[in-house]
Formats: C-alpha cells, sequence, structure tokens
C-alpha cells in the first residue's frame, strides 16, 4: 500500500516537472522569436 502511494506521488511530482519544462521552452522559443523578428525588421 505504501509503495503505491510513493509511486503516485512520484508521477505526479514528475507531470508537475515535465509541463514546466514544456512552459520553459516554450516561453523561450517565443522569447527568441521576438528578439529575431527585432532583428530582421
Amino acid at each position: 500500500m505504501q509503495k503505491d502511494i510513493l509511486y503516485l506521488l512520484l508521477m505526479s511530482i514528475n507531470v508537475i516537472v515535465f509541463m514546466q519544462v514544456i512552459l520553459l521552452i516554450e516561453l523561450y522559443l517565443k522569447f527568441n522569436f521576438q528578439i529575431n523578428w527585432y532583428f530582421l525588421a
């Protein structure tokens, strides 16, 4: 029983971390795109 709870906790932490990483990548790409666009314009 304890192992199942621990497993679920780890899974939820992984999902949160994964979502945060995706968000950071999106922000980074958006920021880079804006800078490139600014220099090209």
